[in-house]
């Protein structure tokens, strides 16, 4: 017999191996799941288990037609129900050209009870239902850069990988019609800086989440 935490690590790296590839779509985007890539990319099994953890804690969606969300788990309302909700950090829809390496976005971000919209630019340098991994373009001069270099500061560097355990379909149904009110820097906190270099408790959040979710439902009990 298998160890559970064996099974576990077992598990993801089949998930690796063999999960369904999207196809890109008109849009150019991949429709799916994905997460926020930590300072290092995955390579072990624990890496990419630790990955589908914090998928359940601030998953962005991807729908074919350009049009997804990025979200983050109402922590309170699990915390004290053990119902799943999340909130809209923001909203967006983009188009990726694979000539330019390219992709313009036309977003909202939801913070603070209030909502504000921008034009955001991303070059990348890989683009693939995988992993999407770039750099944000805040300037004209960034663009230029880009277009005549393809390339500009690397401290803008930014990666995305696909979420094995979670599907869109299975996340629309939670997604609360409230959008997020936490202040500017909580939900920069949750989304971006938290994920990078998560804490145990919040490892055992998303794990806890994701078993109720029922995605990888392998991971119960290991």
């Amino acid at each position: 017999m298998v160890s559970a935490k064996r099974g576990v690590l077992m598990l993801i790296a089949t998930l690796i191996a063999a999960s369904p590839v999207a196809a890109q779509s008109q849009s150019g985007e991949f429709p799916g799941v994905y997460v926020l890539e930590g300072a290092k990319p995955p390579v072990t099994a624990q890496d990419h288990m630790a990955l589908e953890f914090k998928c359940a804690l601030a998953p962005a969606t991807m729908n074919a037609d350009g049009e997804g969300a990025g979200l983050v788990l109402d922590r309170e309302v699990f915390r004290d129900t053990g119902k799943i909700v999340y909130v809209r950090g923001h909203d967006y829809r983009c188009r990726y050209d694979a000539a330019t390496r390219l992709e313009h976005c036309s977003s909202v971000d939801h913070m603070g009870g209030m909502s504000n919209s921008y034009e955001p630019i991303n070059g990348y340098d890989v683009f693939t239902a995988e992993l999407q991994a770039g750099h944000t373009i805040g300037t004209d001069e960034e663009l230029a850069a880009w277009k005549e270099r393809g390339a500009v500061d690397p401290d803008n560097r930014f990666a995305y990988r696909r979420c094995k355990c979670l599907d869109v379909s299975m996340l629309t149904p939670l997604i609360s019609p409230q959008v997020n009110r936490m202040s500017a820097g909580e939900t920069n906190w949750r989304l971006f800086r938290r994920l990078r270099d998560p804490t145990a408790d919040e490892m055992t959040l998303g794990r806890n989440v994701l078993d109720a979710l029922k995605g990888c439902a392998d991971l119960k009990g290991s």
